[in-house]
């Protein structure tokens, strides 16, 4: 999740020259360079995969975040924990942004046999790309990732970004507790504990009640915060313009990106979009259970308007009530 962070800074940048001294600190994926869709020169359209990794590597179980990041008995290595498709269109300034939840069910890329999207990153950021643009026909042109130790810098380095709960909240499992509901800054951990729960639990009447939905909850809170820390971190700019150093620093180390790409690429490409809304859609999905794993198959009638306008077939993106999912 701390990408989405990074890009709300990223298009609030000003100066150039402070991304490009921290080019140097970006990691580039080899993987994922060999199969995104090169654009055309000066295509006024273009689709990033924006991944938020969830490295385990080195992680204390002890420290105050580990639940945010590890999870219950969570495997080592790395897993996609939120994975989303953004459509630029320089020549409108329109942004569109389509969240995939991890439980989509797909053929993984260079195997005949189907798993969760999430393992399709397990192998590389490559196989991620490759196996969206075969299951779904959208070329993405470039990729962006961030892990979470990105992410707590980032949301600390703004002075943390505002969440309002209309009941206490809690997750036991990322250690969220929200006591009182009303409105909460949270610091780069507790953000971490709430963009990241599955098991969202609201005081209701006097009793826990946990969130049905789920992942699919979750992305619409995920997408929710991008735009509130886009705002925040606007404003702590506005207000204190030396941040932009200290924001990129925290940010930088955790960037992952295709060869294509750059941190002054996204200074410039994305700057454009603080001034204005996303248009947000989580992908239309159906629950089903395959081999006894609980899994999501497309819900292909409600999705077909947002992937055909992913595809290039349709300049318009459909009315958000379009999505179900």
């Amino acid at each position: 999740m701390g990408l989405f962070v990074y890009l709300a800074v990223g298009g609030s940048m000003a100066l150039t020259w402070e991304a490009r001294q921290t080019e140097r600190s970006v990691t580039h994926d080899a993987s994922a360079t060999q199969v995104v869709t090169k654009a055309k020169p000066n295509a006024p359209t273009e689709t990033f995969l924006l991944v938020g990794s969830d490295s385990r590597a080195g992680v204390d179980s002890s420290s105050p975040d580990a639940g945010g990041i590890l999870g219950p008995g969570a495997p080592g290595g790395q897993r996609s924990d939120t994975i989303m498709l953004l459509r630029d269109n320089r020549s409108t300034g329109q942004a569109v942004l389509l969240s995939l939840p991890r439980d989509l069910w797909v053929t993984i890329a260079g195997t005949t046999g189907k798993d969760r999207i999430n393992a399709a990153f397990t192998k590389n950021a490559g196989t991620l790309v490759q196996t969206i643009q075969n299951n779904f026909h959208i070329d993405i042109n470039h990729y962006i990732a961030v892990d979470f130790s990105g992410f707590k810098k980032v949301v600390d380095a703004i002075g943390g970004v505002t969440v309002c709960f209309p009941y206490p909240t809690r997750d036991t499992n990322t250690g969220l507790n929200i006591a009182n509901s009303g409105c909460s800054k949270l610091d780069g951990i507790g953000s971490l504990q709430y963009t990241r729960s599955r098991h969202y639990q609201e005081l209701r009447n006097g009793h826990w009640v946990e969130d049905p939905r789920s992942d699919l909850d979750r992305i619409q809170r995920q997408q929710e915060f991008i735009l509130s820390a886009l705002n925040q971190a606007q404003g702590a700019l506005g207000q204190n313009p030396l941040l932009l150093s200290s924001l990129l620093s925290a940010a930088a180390a955790s960037l992952t990106l295709d060869s294509g790409l750059t941190v002054t690429d996204l200074a410039d490409r994305f700057k454009p979009l603080a001034a204005n809304d996303l248009q947000r859609y989580s992908l239309p999905v159906i629950g089903v259970t395959v081999q006894g794993k609980a899994v999501l198959n497309v819900d292909t009638t409600a999705a077909d308007p947002i992937l055909a306008y992913f595809r290039g077939e349709t300049d318009t993106p459909p009315p958000t009530t379009t999505t179900t999912g």
